[in-house]
């Protein structure tokens, strides 16, 4: 019961947010259909949009990985490596490689970052930098960096519909 009580309240938070967005922004408007468009809209919006489920915590971490790569500096004295690699693995993408000194560090890419630890690096790179690049070869850039972020999010959503639609009777 509470469930569907949240959902109609978040609804009617909804609804009423576009009602608002709309009488003040279209209220000049003349063109009707694209109104009645908006009005259709905003219902079917207002109704779906308590199932769209986004973790904050799950953005919070992507945010700090992005700031913690964009914090370790480009290294430029591996391109040789770097490039074999991409000639090796067939990436044509413009990956960049950027090595710390963290040593608890593991390597991981993220969009067209690979990050790597030093020590690792001298240790056995050209095979890291391999297996990353292996997730680069995919059709779309970032492929498993927005894949988990989308399953992430739509797994969420479906266990929310799932507990508001088939709540147990008291």
């Amino acid at each position: 019961m509470e469930a569907m009580l949240a959902y109609l309240l978040k609804v009617s938070v909804s609804a009423i947010l576009f009602y608002l967005f709309i009488r003040i922004l279209m209220e000049r408007e003349t063109q009707h259909e694209y109104i009645r468009g908006l009005w259709v809209g905003a219902i079917v919006f207002s109704l779906v949009l308590p199932f769209i489920y986004v973790s904050i915590l799950y953005v919070v971490s992507f945010i700090r990985l992005y700031i913690r790569i964009k914090r370790t500096p480009r290294t430029h004295e591996y391109d040789s490596i770097l490039c074999r690699c991409a000639e090796e693995s067939g990436c044509s993408r413009n990956v960049r490689l950027r090595v710390t000194d963290d040593s608890t560090a593991g390597p991981y890419s993220w969009m067209r970052n690979i990050v790597i630890c030093r020590q690792d690096m001298e240790c056995d790179g050209k095979d890291i930098i391999l297996h990353e690049m292996g997730h680069k070869s995919r059709a779309l850039m970032g492929y498993y960096s927005y894949r988990a972020f989308y399953m992430h999010t739509l797994v969420q959503s479906c266990i929310m519909a799932h507990t508001v639609f088939h709540s147990p009777n008291p």
